[in-house]
This record gives structure tokens, sequence and C-alpha cells, in this order.
């Protein structure tokens, strides 16, 4: 996927946003990923099997520095990875200091959305959006499917004082083939893929999840009970393709 620097983002395809402002970042197709975060990962995890995702066991998320040093982030995450995206559920026990403190000092709730590059370093030396971060380096340890290892990453934010509904980046995967394994995109609700998010004022309040049939799941939006202020919402794959 190729992000452009100096267009405008609205919405995702098949999606209607609320209120989502202006950046000079731009995703074409899709998300790359989101995020919800909270004080406990096995709640967070509980209600996404609820609903009949099926996550990936906890790793620990660190940063590496410029000389190759492991920082630890302070964070615990499981992936509910899709056939195209992915859904982070991450524990952050001790918010004081934390880069996720502003969003999470409100409650639980989705306060990651990341937009996917192939070549983030040439994206962002033409980005012109004042604010945006420098690239840096992050890994996770991967230990589902068939292919283990260390999934590295690079990313960038756009400036905080922009995104008061949540943290918003870009990223490349670094070892796609290592983080995208079909042996965990498969899911009891037939998920297939993230198709959208929805911003009002301060908040992400609903994303959209493309699943294969809608029938099976008996309902086409979810109250989530460790995110109060977003809605998970349904659409069936034919209806995403038309839209």
């Amino acid at each position: 996927m190729r992000l452009q620097s100096r267009q405008r983002f609205r919405s995702f395809r098949g999606v209607t946003a609320g209120e989502v402002r202006p950046m000079t970042v731009r995703a074409p197709d899709s998300l790359d990923h989101v995020g919800f975060a909270g004080p406990d990962l096995d709640t967070l995890c509980a209600e996404w099997r609820e609903l009949g995702f099926e996550p990936t066991p906890p790793q620990a998320l660190v940063a590496v520095t410029e000389a190759g040093e492991k920082v630890d982030l302070q964070q615990r995450s499981a992936h509910i990875m899709l056939e195209h995206g992915y859904i982070e559920l991450t524990e952050v026990r001790e918010i004081a200091g934390h880069h996720l403190a502003r969003w999470l000092s409100r409650g639980p709730a989705l306060c990651i959305v990341a937009y996917g590059s192939k070549d983030l370093r040439s994206w962002r030396a033409q980005c012109s959006e004042p604010g945006m971060s420098a690239v840096m380096t992050a890994s996770r340890t991967i230990e589902y499917g068939e292919h283990h290892g260390e999934a590295r990453f690079l990313w960038c934010m756009r400036d905080l004082a922009r995104t008061p509904a949540a943290l918003e980046c870009v990223v490349e995967h670094l070892t796609p083939a290592l983080v995208f394994q079909p042996a965990v995109q498969r899911h009891r609700n037939g998920a297939r893929a993230l198709r959208g998010v929805e911003i009002a004022g301060d908040r992400v309040v609903g994303l959209t999840i493309e699943v294969a049939e809608l029938a099976a799941l008996g309902r086409q939006e979810v109250a989530l009970r460790t995110a109060p202020d977003c809605r998970l919402r349904y659409i069936e794959t034919d209806t995403a393709r038309r839209a």
C-alpha cells in the first residue's frame, strides 16, 4: 500500500465518518490496525473471545533504540489477526508517563489508529504535516502460527495536538510474513478485515469489521464493555466489496 503525502484523509471505504480532522496522510484502501487499551489484558481478551474472535498469546511490546537496545514499553499485548489488518488488545497498568496516557486517563478505549506504508522512510521524508514524529523502531515476539521470531516495525506518529481521539500513526511492517500468518486469521464469527473507524469529537466511537455472513452473527452492532465509547459494527463481505 502506498500512502500519499499532502492529501486529506476523510474516511475509509464503506464507512461514514462522524468527524474526521484533515490530515496530510491518506490510506487508500484500509487500516493497518487499531488498538484497544485497558488495565487488564485478560478482561480485554475475554470479551473478544465471547464475540467469536481468537486473540493470539500475549507478548510484551518493546521499543528498539538506534543502538539496537530494547526498551520495555510497559505494555502487554495480544492480537486479533485478520486477512486484512488486525486489532491490538493491550494492557497498560501504569498510565502515568505512558505514551497512551492522554487517552487512557479517560478510561479503557480504542486509542490507537494505525495506517500502513510499504516505504515509511520515503513517505516520511515527503510528508509536510507539522508535528509528525521521526521514524522509530519497535518489535514484538511472535509465538503463533507456524513461524516464530521477532517481528520488527517502523512507525511514526502524528502531533498529539492534532489527534485528540486516539494516537494516530503510520506503520511499516519489516517482517510481514511473520506477522500475517493464515493459521491465526480464522475466527469463529467469520471476521475477515478491518473496514474503518468513526471519530466523533475527541472519541473513536465506531469500528467496522467485515465478516463472511451477517446472518450467522445474528446482530450487526455490539456495545463493547471494555471500550464503552466505541461500538463494534459488522458489514458483510459482499456489501464491503460494493462500497
